[in-house]
């Protein structure tokens, strides 16, 4: 296809998801499909004026009603599955939309390129689709649309909101707002969240607040929590500490806790794997390349929560294997949520919970990293996410009970501001 003057070209790798064996498999002769419907969503939207890919080609120009255009290219080489695979979700590994990381090879003529790992077809023409049209509407929030969205839309649960409404794919752009993935100086100038600023807002039952710690006000808290390993850099996010330990007043647990996980299998999407009660979520394959794991250390009457930064500095914080270590006899492997109304903690690196694992969340599928804490009656959610620009952006979901669990009003202000 002839590039226009000033058209830009950018590429698709679509590949299969390789750590859940048990999920649908997509045969590559497909990905041809997943290109052409997601431009369709997008002239069905009328978000674009047109877009059709040729018989036998593997290039799409896709208009705007603005007048511009982009040609997407659907993308096989050079990158091997295995390649990509071994990328994992490494964030200085995993190749963005504008820029060339460290980890794979670059391509052979320059283009940028995108990598969407699928596990179903309309999970990656919605990808396609979304991508798209952050190209024209706004180019940086292209490459958080294609590291967050391209695994997960199995309409499970509304804090995904890219993915619960398919049917109206406006409605899951207008919705996402993504966090910045490398330093968007205007979008900081801009945004007072950046900050420090708290932004809370009541809908329904939920507080909604969302604010910005510097890494440097992270690495105050190193070190907090002895956990017999000198050698790792321990960042304790000491208000996840703070506020579970209130919860835990709260609703009155001496500390029994509950995996929710169902039964051991793939197919479930969990598939942890017992070694002296000690599992792993996730990949069955082959580990991670980690620069960063979360470990949870749980008994009967404490939950210490740190956070191991491994090589911190010279890496962004990633996501990671999450290593699950539960102490003390009293807990229930393999057990089910309904047994008890203890709150309970969860740690991932996944922004929205699956659908079969009782509101738990496990998984190696979405932002940077995240952090889940959630009580029984009602989600107790955060979500840490390194936004590329030396600080975590914060975002939680908090019901509106929660109030109870502090002194005054001005300590959750506090709380929620994040002033340390």
């Amino acid at each position: 296809m002839e590039i226009l003057p000033g058209e830009k070209v950018y590429r698709a790798y679509i590949g299969l998801i390789w750590f859940f064996p048990y999920y649908e498999q997509l045969d590559l002769s497909k990905t041809r499909d997943i290109l052409q419907v997601g431009v369709d969503r997008l002239i069905a939207e009328s978000t674009i004026l047109a877009g059709t890919l040729k018989e036998d080609a593997d290039s799409v120009r896709v208009e705007h009603h603005d007048g511009t255009s982009v040609i997407v290219q659907q993308h096989t080489a050079p990158y091997s599955l295995q390649e990509i695979s071994a990328c994992g979700y490494d964030q200085n590994c995993f190749p963005r939309v504008f820029e060339d990381l460290p980890g794979l090879t670059p391509d052979i003529d320059g283009l940028p390129v995108l990598v969407v790992r699928v596990t179903k077809l309309e999970c990656g023409a919605l990808a396609v689709a979304v991508l798209i049209h952050h190209v024209f509407a706004d180019a940086a929030g292209a490459v958080a649309v294609a590291h967050n969205l391209s695994m997960h839309c199995d309409n499970s649960h509304p804090s995904t909101p890219l993915c619960y409404n398919r049917d109206s794919l406006a409605y899951k752009i207008s919705s996402y707002k993504p966090a910045a993935p490398a330093c968007m100086k205007q979008a900081l100038k801009t945004d007072p969240l950046a900050f420090g600023a708290s932004n809370l807002s009541f809908q329904g039952s939920m507080t909604r607040c969302q604010f910005r710690i510097s890494k440097e006000s992270l690495m105050q808290f190193r070190n907090l929590i002895d956990v017999g390993n000198p050698s790792t850099n321990s960042v304790v996010l000491a208000l996840l500490w703070r506020v579970w330990t209130r919860m835990l007043r709260k609703h009155g647990s001496k500390g029994h806790f509950t995996y929710a996980g169902g039964p051991v299998d793939m197919r479930n999407s969990i598939g942890p794997i017992f070694s002296n009660e000690q599992f792993y979520i996730g990949n069955l394959i082959q580990p991670l390349p980690m620069s960063a794991s979360v470990e949870l250390v749980l008994n009967k009457t404490l939950v210490e929560v740190a956070l191991y930064v491994q090589d911190y500095f010279k890496k962004e914080i990633s996501p990671a294997i999450l290593r699950w270590y539960m102490s003390g006899a009293d807990h229930d492997i393999g057990g089910h949520l309904a047994k008890t109304d203890t709150p309970m903690l969860a740690f991932s690196n996944m922004r929205r919970p699956l659908a079969n694992t009782n509101n738990m969340c496990f998984g190696l599928e979405c932002p940077p990293l995240s952090v889940q804490l959630r009580s029984f009656d009602a989600p107790f959610m955060f979500f840490a996410i390194d936004d590329g620009c030396g600080g975590i952006l914060i975002n939680c979901n908090l019901p509106v009970s929660s109030r109870d669990a502090f002194s005054s009003d001005k300590e959750f202000a506090d709380f929620a501001t994040l002033v340390y």
